[in-house]
């Protein structure tokens, strides 16, 4: 595939608002693209995959201090039921 054709069809992907078919696409026709777009392309494709791992393990981090939270809250409540 030409290069003018990858771009032409990666402008269809993204004027239609479509960044999983522009990512598919891009996947699909890899190899087609110039070493320098490649090397964009797998930057991105990393950056991306980092950025959505730290979110995963934020909201992990999150609901874990917000379980221990919630135990010390129970434990508190508990420990004033004992003492009346």
């Amino acid at each position: 595939m030409e290069e003018s054709e990858i771009k032409q069809k990666l402008r269809a992907f993204l004027a239609a608002d479509d960044q999983k078919g522009a990512e598919d696409f891009l996947i699909e026709h890899f190899n087609d693209l110039p070493e320098e777009l490649q090397k964009d392309v797998l930057f991105a494709f990393y950056s991306e995959t980092l950025e959505k791992k730290a979110a995963e393990a934020n909201i992990v981090q999150l609901q874990e201090d917000g379980a221990k939270a919630i135990e010390a809250l129970t434990k508190l409540d508990t420990d004033d039921v004992s003492a009346q």
